[in-house]
């Protein structure tokens, strides 16, 4: 997949797309080896972030502060919801900008959006991208991490895939970013399958028990989350 994406990937380097993005410096193409010399982000992916905020009594911007060691980290935000919505829409631009140059991320999950220091995310891993042109000969095999899967990758491989399957997989990680639990669970891919075809998207406000109900403005954001990833995670 490096190799047939690579002109994408160029253009994505050249082209200085990656404000939130992680910057691609060079590329190193030699006999059979492809890798990029990219920058090294000094801070916790979101999986390490919600896997600590997750041992945590009541997860907090404070907690977040301190596993980031900055009080930087917050970025201006007044709850871990914010914070995360925030977080949502830099990502979501940054994959905006890479679909734009041709390229699919196909690996959208929380150990692939890596968090600065001062909380800046950028999102990480072209391991598996690919063009979105399927007229270039491409493997056509599922490629990827099942729980975060669009539905129909998981039924029919990756043939048919466009960006829409990377904007599935960033409302899956959306969703587990704020209630800090994936919105589908299963012990085979065949049963995460069957649990989103049922279309039940667990409501946001049973899995954020951090928020208190006199934490007004952390549940105003609440409704509008729970409406965007349902949108983001709708069946194609």
């Amino acid at each position: 997949f490096f190799f047939q994406a690579e002109d994408g990937i160029r253009d994505y380097k050249v082209t200085g797309v990656q404000t939130c993005a992680l910057p691609i410096y060079r590329i190193v193409d030699h006999a059979d080896m492809l890798a990029f010399e990219m920058e090294y982000v000094d801070g916790p992916s979101l999986q390490q972030l919600v896997l600590q905020l997750k041992q945590r009594p009541k997860p907090s911007l404070t907690d977040l502060q301190s596993i980031l060691g900055s009080e930087a980290a917050a970025r201006g935000a007044r709850s871990l919801v914010e914070f995360f919505v925030r977080m949502g829409i830099a990502i979501a631009r940054a994959l905006a900008a890479v679909h734009e140059r041709g390229l699919i991320h196909r690996d959208i999950k929380p150990s692939n959006i890596l968090l600065r220091r001062d909380g800046r995310p950028v999102l990480a891993d072209f391991g598996l991208a690919r063009t979105g042109n399927l007229a270039v000969t491409q493997s056509h095999a599922f490629a990827g991490t099942p729980l975060y899967a669009a539905p129909e990758r998981l039924r029919g491989g990756d043939e048919a895939i466009d960006a829409r399957a990377d904007i599935y997989s960033l409302g899956v990680t959306l969703y587990e970013a704020i209630t800090l639990s994936p919105p589908y669970h299963g012990r085979s891919t065949g049963e995460v399958l069957r649990r989103m075809e049922r279309g039940k998207l667990p409501p946001m406000r049973a899995r954020t028990r951090y928020v208190s109900r006199s934490e007004e403005h952390t549940s105003e954001l609440q409704s509008p989350c729970n409406l965007v990833c349902r949108l983001l995670l709708e069946k194609k």
